[in-house]
């Protein structure tokens, strides 16, 4: 029975939790300095995003006044579109219709005898 490992959660110190934040907890605990608490490690995951924030972009910002860059934008786009070559297309050829015959629409419409709701 000695050989058994003790699976009750361990209680770290109460002097050294008011000191660290809640990352400081995580990183305590994956590094192994501290031993986890379930509601304290429930409570960290959960006050993290809060005590430090995720990093974000921050927008540069140019002495350029926004229609200037429009500007030069547009222009080496055009700059772009003229430099690639240009390839013409063939118009289709023209086929005659004057020769062939008109089709006959004097006879009545084709009627369906076999509608699938009718009865006999």
């Amino acid at each position: 029975m000695e050989d058994l490992v003790d699976l009750r959660p361990t209680v770290e110190p109460e002097e050294v939790l008011p000191d660290i934040d809640a990352h400081e907890y995580l990183v305590g605990v994956y590094r192994g300095l501290i031993q986890p608490n379930g509601s304290r490690l429930k409570a960290a995951i959960a006050a993290l995003p809060f005590e430090r924030p995720e990093r974000a972009v921050v927008a540069t910002t140019t002495p350029e006044v926004p229609a200037e860059r429009f500007q030069k934008a547009l222009s080496e786009t055009a700059k772009l579109i003229n430099s690639r070559p240009t390839q013409v297309i063939p118009p289709p050829p023209v086929i005659d219709v004057s020769l062939e015959p008109l089709p006959d629409h004097s006879a009545p419409f084709a009627q369906n005898t076999k509608h699938r709701f009718r009865r006999f």
